[in-house]
């Protein structure tokens, strides 16, 4: 019942060039730690609907997935943002891109994308 986006993330050379690989891979689930090294980024899954079927049981899965990308700079932010897309984007839709942002506080660089995975049952 996820989709399996870490898994994939995971084994991707682009991304883990980035964010590093296996153990020691800067993605995370929901949230971050405070302090946790740049760049990296983190990975929520804010709905998934089911395709259900008038015949039975749902075939389908639909994952909407939201992906925000932290750096020190904007281009680095982005730069990570285009390693996870090209990673996923053969497996599953790239719905929304391009919000940027800075927090406030950390002072960090932000892009967010969503995509959409739909998952045969």
């Amino acid at each position: 019942m996820f989709a399996p986006i870490f898994a994939l993330l995971n084994n991707d050379a682009g991304v883990a060039a980035l964010l590093g690989a296996g153990d020691d891979m800067r993605l995370y689930p929901i949230e971050a730690d405070q302090g946790t090294p740049l760049p990296y980024a983190v990975i929520n899954q804010i709905g998934g609907p089911t395709e259900n079927q008038l015949s039975g049981a749902a075939t389908t899965d639909r994952y909407l997935i939201q992906i925000d990308c932290y750096a020190k700079r904007l281009t680095e932010a982005r730069n990570v943002a285009a390693a996870i897309r090209a990673a996923v984007e053969v497996h599953a839709d790239v719905t929304d891109i391009g919000r940027e942002s800075r927090d406030p506080k950390t002072r960090h660089f932000g892009y967010q994308f969503d995509i959409e995975w739909l998952i045969a049952n």
